[in-house]
């Protein structure tokens, strides 16, 4: 005899979509369903800008068995590694100076938060044995690693090179593998931080605090958004804005990666249309998705009853 059992599963209804995206690429996953509910040029290969780093700041992790324990001292001026570069704009600092020694868990927050150029290439020289052309490939070996088919990063800190490229959809598999690093999540999604160390010819070591780039986290920002969480944010002004985030409401989470968004409306008004995409897919996402139960029929044989031999 068969009898039925009714089993629930739980599925999306989408809706349609009323706004234009700006940014040239973009994907957003639901962490709960692992179901991508958008994306836009996902395959276009794009300039990671400073999200380079979550790789930067992973293949750290993966050679730092203690991150406060291990401290450096930045041994030159910070600048002197930006001085060739055309755009001083897209270099993001984090006030740390010749001298100063933090240790490598401070330096991962000074990076993710700030996006700080010095200490991604502090970090590199030290991990790197200095080299850094060493430590890029470990970077590369680990984005092979994750699945990321196309992606090739040439320097820790996301800086304008036009041989490194990744796309919205390689930057998801990153993120994804990141946030299962308890320590990389911790850090990424921390809104401000004050570092422990203080460094007595610091001017302002006493006061130093690093911020999150991400302003959705800022509840003073007119583009906070409740429930925001990290990622990474990575401007070049001759490329665009990137930005990587999440966001939960209740029990629903999403991951939200936008590349490309211009720096300028038609009138040459700066804009911050990264911020705006993430808000509208966001709010679309929450507001026009749902949950549905679906009920289905599972036969299943009932056990054979042995007879009893006397």
């Amino acid at each position: 005899d068969l009898h039925p059992r009714v089993r629930r599963q739980r599925q999306m209804c989408i809706r349609h979509r009323p706004f234009t995206i700006q940014s040239e690429s973009g994907i957003v996953l639901n962490l709960d369903t692992n179901m991508i509910i958008y994306e836009k040029n996902a395959d276009k290969q794009q300039m990671p800008a400073h999200l380079a780093q979550i790789v930067t700041a992973l293949v750290v992790l993966d050679a730092c068995d203690d991150l406060d324990g291990t401290k450096i001292t930045m041994s030159q001026n910070p600048m002197s590694y930006f001085y060739d570069y055309t755009n001083q704009e897209d270099v993001r600092y984090a006030d740390i100076m010749a001298g100063d020694t933090f240790s490598v868990r401070e330096y991962l927050y000074a990076m993710l938060l700030e996006s700080s150029c010095e200490s991604a290439e502090i970090l590199a020289d030290y991990f790197g044995d200095g080299n850094e052309v060493q430590f890029v490939k470990k970077m590369n070996e680990k984005a092979a690693e994750i699945g990321c088919v196309g992606t090739n990063f040439t320097n820790p800190t996301g800086l304008y090179d036009s041989y490194q490229i990744t796309t919205a959809r390689d930057m998801l598999k990153i993120t994804q593998y990141a946030l299962q690093n308890d320590t990389f999540k911790e850090i990424a999604t921390t809104a401000s931080y004050v570092p422990t160390s203080k460094n007595a010819n610091h001017p302002a070591s006493n006061s130093l605090k690093w911020t999150h780039t991400n302003t959705m986290m800022d509840e003073t920002d007119q583009y906070y958004y409740k429930g925001a969480a990290g990622i990474k944010t990575g401007n070049l002004e001759s490329y665009g804005r990137n930005i990587i985030t999440m966001a939960t409401k209740g029990d629903i989470s999403y991951l939200l990666i936008l590349m490309k968004a211009p720096f300028d409306d038609e009138d040459g008004e700066l804009q911050y249309y990264h911020m705006e995409d993430a808000t509208n897919l966001l709010d679309w996402a929450f507001k026009d998705f749902s949950y549905v139960t679906l009920l289905s029929l599972i036969h299943i044989s009932e056990p054979t009853r042995q007879a009893e031999i006397s």
